[in-house]
């Protein structure tokens, strides 16, 4: 079941050595999507821990500027707070996409 799944993910979160990742959207989009809409479970795996765990934002970004790609992945650490919602969290996340992009534009120029 769904919800039991996302139950179960919030309370790993409880272990500081558990590693929780989640794809917020529900599915993997083209690397060309530029907002990632956020779905309403990964609140659900939130409001289900007891919320003292870290935020890893990770952007993939693929480069096909040669005949051999690359990937980069950008990490951003986020300080939640106390009241997340799930439009806050897909904001923030955003953010740091759109600097990811940005920043590997840059490279690329």
């Amino acid at each position: 079941d769904v919800v039991e799944t996302l139950l179960y993910a919030g309370e790993l979160l409880n272990d500081p050595d558990s590693l929780v990742l989640v794809f917020p959207q529900g599915k993997l989009y083209s690397v060309y999507h530029n907002n990632i809409a956020f779905e309403k479970g990964v609140m659900q795996v939130v409001n289900a821990s007891k919320k003292k765990f870290q935020i890893i934002f990770a952007a993939n970004l693929v480069d096909f500027a040669s005949r051999k790609y690359t990937v980069q992945t950008c990490l951003n650490s986020w300080e939640a707070e106390e009241y997340m919602s799930l439009q806050l969290l897909k904001s923030e996340y955003n953010k740091h996409y759109a600097e990811a992009v940005k920043a590997q534009n840059k490279v690329a120029v």
